[in-house]
């Protein structure tokens, strides 16, 4: 009885204290960026790669492998690390992943979005991985490759963006 008179006044019920000690730790690693506009990606023909289209190429994981399919045009919102963290820890819970010619057109068609100067703007690819796009000082996109699980931790200090697509 006691449980659905809270959910009658609109609080918390049916979770369990375990579960409410689990969420009380959940930490907020990202904020939303541009939040009143519509980013926006365009169809893609899948052709495009990341040293086709003039990236200089940094590291690549061994194991990456290129997904090929066409994708729709897409809505994509950027968030900007708040708090230290790894890949796993931030991306939990990402909606959705990115192929390479979707990271190249996004970073064509909105390059102003783009952290630059050695600071990175983060894609969770298809297959487990997450592209690092850096612009140079020239204006060159610079990626690198890391695999999802890597454990290396990145900094809020930075200020480091992740793009998901919606």
């Amino acid at each position: 009885l006691e449980e659905f008179k809270k959910f009658l006044r609109r609080e918390s019920c049916w979770v369990t204290t375990e579960a409410k000690k689990e969420m009380e730790k959940v930490k907020t690693y990202l904020r939303r960026l541009f939040v009143d506009e519509t980013i926006t990606v365009s169809a893609n023909d899948e052709t495009e790669t990341f040293q086709g289209a003039g990236f200089v190429i940094g590291y690549v994981h061994s194991d990456y492998k290129r997904v090929v399919e066409p994708r729709p045009q897409m809505v994509a919102t950027i968030y900007e690390l708040v708090e230290n963290g790894t890949f796993g820890q931030f991306l939990a819970g990402n909606p959705g992943r990115w192929i390479e010619s979707q990271v190249v057109k996004f970073c064509h068609e909105n390059r102003d979005r783009l952290r630059t100067d050695g600071h990175a703007t983060f894609f969770e690819l298809e297959g487990g991985f997450v592209a690092y796009v850096d612009l140079l000082s020239g204006g060159r996109p610079v990626v690198s490759v890391y695999r999802f699980g890597a454990d290396r931790v990145w900094y809020a200090e930075f200020r480091n963006r992740v793009v998901i697509p919606q």
